[in-house]
């Protein structure tokens, strides 16, 4: 899947699907295999102001 596609997906996942607000602590469940996915929902997070994630 190319690049612009899982920013797109992480973008919807954060601020349409889990509503991330600001000083929220955020915390993944993922498999490895979504590593490049993951990365870019953990940056959208940060970018929605939230406080910490936590990757499992």
């Amino acid at each position: 899947m190319d690049a612009r596609k899982l920013k797109d997906y992480a973008q919807v996942i954060t601020k349409v699907g889990v509503n991330v607000q600001k000083g929220q602590v955020v915390i993944i469940n993922s498999i490895v295999e979504a590593y490049p996915l993951t990365r870019l929902v953990v940056e959208e997070c940060y970018k929605l102001g939230a406080k910490k994630v936590i990757i499992h």
